[in-house]
């Protein structure tokens, strides 16, 4: 009797894309290995082993020269089945449009990934890994294969969920570090200019930050680099004061005032957007509000008579893009 199977000599699916962004990705580092790639859409790199070690971070950065921003998914096919499973997505992400750009696409391997030799598979793409596609060959994209070598770690990785703890009446925020486990090492807290040391299990409180301002922070092993665990980067905007109807700033005929739904803002007025709040309880008359001269954002504009009252005028698009009423 004869069996056999389509997978015995590795045949994994094509993924080559029909075009890519100007010069695509240039160099992937994994682990502390660097490959240079040219201007492709495929290329394999699985000459070159690369070794990454159990339950630690996996160290993966992607160099970008597209000027787009490209949505970025990475396999690993553990069971060594030659198909990219759901359940092997060890990253995902999407790099910036700046060109070049290097997205961290970094990843805790699992502690259970099985030793040895795996295939792992870079998809990036526009917008057609949107939705994650080992085979994807369409357009505008670059999609490179590599060989890891799963090993033992040779240390014990702290560990550590982390919880964002506003403080916006002083335009702040900070970040609680709830460290579970202290790792085979000694273990600190750092933003790459400060550092908090961990003396024992329980909640670290990291900062503060100004409000927008973005954190990267690492809970570093203390002994060897290769334990170290990315905690992730960190930014919140605090809501302008005028959030809510509650908080309206009120305005005056003949003012002109300067806001912005940019940061921080919610949406509590029932926009497709955020929103911020004016009062008004002026003369009667003909009031009109415009957005016509100081602005080239879309705009849209709610008046109402009352805090959860009825509405009394909008508009979406009166001068361009723009929005004026009167009421």
């Amino acid at each position: 009797e004869l069996s056999f199977t389509t997978n015995a000599n590795g045949c994994y699916c094509d993924s080559v894309p029909t075009s890519n962004d100007n010069d695509g990705i240039t160099n992937v580092q994994i682990g502390s290995t660097n490959f240079p790639t040219g201007d492709v859409m495929y290329f394999n790199h699985t000459a070159t082993v690369v070794d990454l070690a159990q339950g630690i971070n996996a160290n993966v950065q992607v160099t970008f020269a597209t000027e787009y921003d490209y949505h970025t998914n990475v396999w690993i096919d553990f069971n060594d089945n030659y198909t990219f499973e759901s359940s092997e997505l060890v990253y995902q992400g999407q790099s910036s449009d700046a060109s070049p750009t290097t997205l961290n696409a970094s990843f805790v391997m699992p502690a259970t990934a099985a030793l040895g030799q795996h295939r792992m598979r870079i998809g990036t793409a526009d917008y057609g890994q949107e939705i994650p596609d080992p085979c994807y060959s369409g357009a505008y994209g670059v999609t490179l294969d590599f060989i890891v070598n799963i090993v033992t770690a040779s240390c014990t990785p702290p560990a550590a969920t982390t919880t964002l703890v506003p403080a916006c009446g002083a335009s702040q925020y900070s970040i609680d570090v709830n460290v579970t486990a202290l790792g085979s090492g000694t273990p600190s807290i750092t933003d790459g200019t400060s550092s908090w040391p961990v003396s024992a299990i329980g909640v670290v409180n990291v900062g503060p930050f100004a409000s927008g301002s973005s954190v990267n922070l690492t809970l570093l092993h203390g002994s060897d680099t290769t334990c170290n665990l990315p905690l992730g980067n960190f930014v919140y905007f605090c809501p302008p004061t005028n959030d809510t109807c509650a908080t309206a700033i009120p305005v005056t005929c003949g003012s002109v005032v300067s806001g912005s739904t940019a940061n921080g803002a919610s949406n509590t007025g029932g926009n497709a957007a955020a929103d911020v709040w004016y009062s008004y309880s002026g003369a009667a008359g003909a009031i009109t509000v415009s957005l016509c001269n100081n602005t080239s954002f879309d705009t849209y504009l709610r008046v109402y008579d009352a805090c959860s009252g009825t509405q009394i005028t909008f508009n979406d698009d009166f001068c361009g893009a723009q929005s004026q009423v009167t009421f």
